[in-house]
């Protein structure tokens, strides 16, 4: 007879347990990591104060990266679209899509980010952890999303969506 072992996981996700950060403003609740889903997918919960404007367009090389509004506005770019997004609204950014996004209004939005395969939560843990007490060095923060697969759009048409060597 076979048997049949569950490798399912249950984690215990009330506000108590959760592993939060702050960055620039924004806060973040790791709802699954990827330690908790066998490295399949992060979700993060993320809150954006009134016309918080993080970063710059970026891209994934094989990281897709999903946005769910819960309450609020987002701004957003995706390639050379852009447009705003409400409550129950929903973004996919395939892995090398350059996007962007933003809180364009005075109001604070609320959303989940879905990052697969898992393992982004550790660039927000290490970029809060950097800069709680640093001042922003934009090379640094560049440096550090690197090592996450996060890469600033390149600079002429014949770089485009090229993942670094």
């Amino acid at each position: 007879m076979t048997m049949l072992h569950n490798t399912a996981n249950f984690t215990d996700y009330s506000s108590d347990h959760l592993k939060t950060w702050s960055l620039f403003g924004a806060i973040g609740a790791i709802k699954a990591g990827a330690a908790d889903t066998n490295g399949s997918f992060s979700l993060i919960e993320i809150t954006l104060p009134p016309h918080f404007r993080y970063g710059a367009p970026h891209w994934h090389a094989q990281t897709t990266e999903t946005f769910y509004v819960l309450n609020g506005t987002l701004a957003f770019t995706l390639e050379e679209q852009t447009f705003t997004v409400t409550r129950g609204g929903f973004v996919l950014a395939p892995p090398r899509t350059v996007h962007h996004l933003w809180n364009p209004t005075s109001a604070p939005v609320t959303l989940l980010n879905f990052f697969s395969p898992g393992g982004f939560e550790a660039c927000f843990i290490e970029l809060a952890a950097t800069f709680a007490t640093a001042p922003f060095d934009l090379e640094q923060m560049l440096a550090i999303a690197a090592k996450h697969d996060q890469f600033a759009p390149p600079v002429g048409p014949a770089e485009a969506h090229r993942a670094p060597a």
